[in-house]
């Protein structure tokens, strides 16, 4: 169960909620511009400007299958201790803290940790190092396609 002191920030995203712990975030931006990074992934193709930083911004609607985001132009960046790199969101919607939380679920065992039930609706909790685990693992593949490799076996 969650810290009493747990606050998550809650966004969209094609329609459904999802939830960052409120301290693996470090700020939330709208309508920033964004400048686009050739050759990677398309779910990764625009980089940010955060305080003189370059930061990855990933589509996370793309990434977690659910399309592109739709409406608006959120960025969340996640806090630089964990990782450079920002999420493109549809919009963040609310700060809850845990005492709002009625009731938590089992996530997926990917990248979705739980999901939280409070005040009627459900949200589900993002795991970060999952997110970057993805990235990497994709990156990774994508290099050994440009090598000319099939995948990660050599064998």
């Amino acid at each position: 169960m969650n810290a009493p002191t747990d606050r998550y920030l809650v966004f969209s995203l094609s329609g459904k909620k999802y939830a960052l712990k409120l301290g693996q975030t470090g700020e939330v931006f709208e309508a920033v511009p964004t400048y686009p990074v050739p050759k990677v992934p398309a779910f990764l193709g625009e980089a940010i400007n955060v305080h003189g930083r370059v930061v990855p911004v990933l589509n996370l609607g793309v990434v977690l299958r659910s399309g592109a985001p739709l409406d608006g132009d959120t960025i969340v960046v996640l806090d630089p201790q964990i990782a450079d790199l920002a999420l493109r969101v549809e919009g963040a919607i609310s700060i809850i803290s845990a005492a709002d939380v009625a009731a938590e679920e089992a996530g997926d065992g990917g990248m979705i940790d739980r999901f939280l039930l409070y005040g009627g609706d459900r949200a589900a909790v993002l795991e970060p190092w999952k997110l970057l685990q993805y990235v990497e693992e994709t990156l990774s593949n994508e290099m050994w396609r440009i090598n000319g490799q099939d995948s990660y076996d050599r064998g």
